[in-house]
């Protein structure tokens, strides 16, 4: 542990093609541990959109992870880390974990890895499945601390890697607290123009099943049209997305933003957060609907079933269109019930997922670690 007077000095280290869960967590905890006097930056291989807000939030940052090969990204970071010299080298990925520890070992840094996934690429590839998980299981033994954002992360990572992991802590993430708005300032979101606005914040990727929401919408429609949603996110299914919105003739009711800066915006717009996502690893905009006071509907099972509690912050359906669309319904046929599950979850948040409680608890780690 350090014993000298000067603060911990943390390089947050990501491999990032653009802004998703990981991102987004990344900018809040270095966010929060430079308010707790801890020295924090962030290195990745370069993203627009990362860069602005991490700009915007005066974070250091650098993109000395960039690079055409692995190799080159290693040897690129290893020089800045060798530069920098950081106390601990923190990372939230899989290349980001296996060049931290080659640098690392290299440097005598010691390594703390972010377990994010639910399914790793590992576990999409027939052919590289074995191989990868034997690299990053030897990189996993090498790691001071993993940490998994949810209980079904953590399981699944000992099934794959052991049942022993003995160097893990589960960790949930968190959100800063949000500012407070005028109800008749979220009123004129320009996305609004019927009484109740649905909104999806995520990839729109085949994971994350944007399909069911928009077939469960399709058959809300049938029952009431007293409704809009908005999709925000970008991804390989946003074609198909779009035809089946024409092919339901949804097109007047269903927005596509594509990726938005303004998600708290919308999110104190919106009435009720949607999820059909079955695979969620936790769900970060859950947790940020929750923190606003908004209600969420969502696929049951994983994390979700960690972070809603099913009738009391939200509601927690099969995986299917028609049950998710009895969800959506019975929040927007009451509103007070729907208002109620939504200051049940804020509460919620407040008590255990706010950004201090989650940097409290990996500075801990931190200075547990640190030489």
């Amino acid at each position: 542990m350090k014993n000298n007077d000067r603060p911990l000095y943390v390089m947050q280290i990501l491999d990032t093609n653009g802004i998703a869960g990981i991102e987004r967590h990344v900018l809040t905890l270095s966010e929060e541990l430079i308010a707790q006097g801890v020295t924090c930056e962030i290195v990745t291989n370069g993203s627009n959109a990362l860069t602005r807000l991490a700009s915007r939030s005066a974070i250091p940052y650098g993109t000395e992870f960039n690079g055409d090969t692995f190799s080159g990204k290693c040897w690129r970071l290893f020089r800045y880390v060798r530069k920098k010299n950081p106390d601990i080298l923190h990372a939230h990925n899989g290349n980001s974990k296996m060049a931290a520890v080659l640098v690392g070992e290299l440097l005598n840094k010691p390594v703390i890895f972010t377990q994010h996934f639910l399914r790793t690429r590992a576990d999409h590839s027939l052919v590289l499945r074995k191989p990868l998980s034997y690299f990053h299981s030897k990189a996993n033994n090498r790691v001071k601390r993993i940490i998994a954002v949810s209980d079904c992360v953590a399981e699944g990572m000992r099934m794959r890697h052991g049942r022993k992991l003995t160097n893990m802590a589960v960790i949930p993430l968190g959100v800063k607290e949000p500012e407070r708005r005028d109800v008749t300032e979220s009123r004129g979101c320009a996305l609004r123009s019927s009484p109740r606005l649905i909104a999806y914040i995520g990839r729109l990727e085949p994971e994350r099943q944007p399909e069911l929401l928009i077939d469960a919408l399709g058959i809300v429609n049938e029952w009431t049209d007293a409704w809009e949603a908005c999709i925000i996110g970008e991804g390989s299914r946003l074609r198909r997305c779009r035809q089946l919105t024409d092919k339901l003739q949804l097109s007047s009711k269903i927005t596509f933003t594509g990726w938005r800066e303004d998600v708290t915006d919308i999110l104190h717009a919106a009435d009720i957060l949607a999820n059909p996502c079955a695979v969620e690893s936790f769900g970060l905009s859950t947790l940020e609907a929750m923190a606003i006071g908004k209600p969420v509907v969502a696929v049951k099972g994983n994390g979700s079933s960690e972070l809603v509690q099913d009738g009391e912050t939200g509601i927690l359906t099969e995986n299917n269109p028609l049950a998710f669309s009895g969800g959506i319904l019975s929040l927007l046929e009451n509103a007070e019930g729907a208002k109620e599950m939504g200051s049940n979850g804020r509460r919620r948040f407040q008590e255990h997922y706010t950004a201090k409680k989650m940097a409290d608890s990996i500075i801990a780690i931190y200075k547990e670690v640190a030489i």
